[in-house]
């Protein structure tokens, strides 16, 4: 990446918290794991498996945010 294109990414704020969360996440993993992402941490299954574990979180995370924003919505429209 050259200094143009990390200038339009700092430039644009939703690019720039979407870096930053890469560069967060790969902190913690670091942390966590001792190393940055390596192919030979698991095998073909178990990369399929932990990105079926990472959807089945996603979904338990837009569950709780669809019910806050129900709640809300059903907030602002009783009387």
């Amino acid at each position: 990446m050259n200094n143009e294109q990390l200038a339009a990414l700092s430039a644009n704020p939703i690019l720039s918290e979407v870096v930053k969360l890469f560069v967060d996440q790969q902190e913690k993993g670091l942390e966590k794991y001792g190393e940055l992402v390596n192919l030979d941490s698991y095998s073909l299954v178990g990369w399929i498996e932990h990105t079926q574990q990472e959807c089945v979180d996603k979904l338990v995370y837009l569950e709780c945010v669809k019910q806050k924003v129900v709640e809300r919505q059903e907030r602002l429209l009783s009387p």
